[in-house]
């Protein structure tokens, strides 16, 4: 019997059953122990192993299969923790779709339909118990410094696409090439328009210096990117 193989494999790995053939005795109610699983806060998870027969009757709602569909439809319909109902496929169709409950066909299942199924997805279903998935999401990180920065957007085309191309460099984007042949065109602009065009009226040597600076340094940044 699978179920009860299942069930020992269970409680072998830490995780305490409940299953009618174990806490199910002579003169209980099982409709109340049906709904027992479903409303118990202390029964976490409720495994539905399900196969043609079973989803057959279920939808049908026939014998204690489908008295047992009708108390955890509820349950599921009510949002009860989402993850508290686990579908087990145990039997697929021809066009390779599980046999499950019309109430369960959105949930998303674990496959048991053979004894390698069942090998490969042991481990997902006693993390999914335990809490443990193997992907976790990471923990949330800081903003970049350009959305947590007080400074303006810089006015300079130049400057911007300084930007683009150093966060590419960080990200190890593909297309730097295409990045950098941004940049290189917005420096050559920028410096083209620096380029005087009339013999300037400049009384103060300083204030010549100063432009001169402008342009080697604008320039020296070319010449570094060219070379990267």
């Amino acid at each position: 019997m699978l179920v009860k193989q299942w069930a020992e494999q269970l409680i072998a790995d830490g995780i305490d059953v409940v299953l009618d053939i174990y806490d199910l005795k002579e003169g209980n109610d099982k409709f109340v122990f049906m709904e027992r699983m479903v409303t118990d806060p202390t029964v976490t998870h409720v495994l539905i192993i399900s196969d043609k027969t079973y989803s057959e009757k279920a939808d049908a709602r026939k014998a204690g299969v489908g008295t047992e569909s009708q108390i955890i439809s509820k349950g599921v319909y009510d949002r009860v923790d989402q993850s508290k109902f686990i579908p087990i496929a145990c039997e697929f169709s021809d066009d390779g779709n599980p046999y499950l409950p019309t109430f369960l066909k959105s949930r998303i299942w674990i496959d048991f339909s053979s004894p390698e199924a069942v090998n490969e997805n042991w481990e997902q279903l006693i993390r999914l118990i335990f809490g443990k998935p193997q992907h976790e999401k990471p923990k949330l990180g800081k903003a970049p410094a350009y959305i947590t920065s007080d400074q303006t957007l810089p006015s300079s085309p130049a400057i911007t696409k300084f930007n683009a191309f150093r966060q590419a460099l960080l990200q190890e984007k593909k297309g730097l090439s295409i990045y950098r042949r941004d940049f290189l065109a917005a420096c050559i602009s920028y410096a083209d328009d620096l380029r005087v065009r009339e013999r300037p009226n400049i009384d103060s040597l300083g204030k010549k210096s100063s432009k001169t600076v402008i342009n080697l340094s604008m320039f020296a940044i070319i010449l570094l990117i060219g070379f990267y």
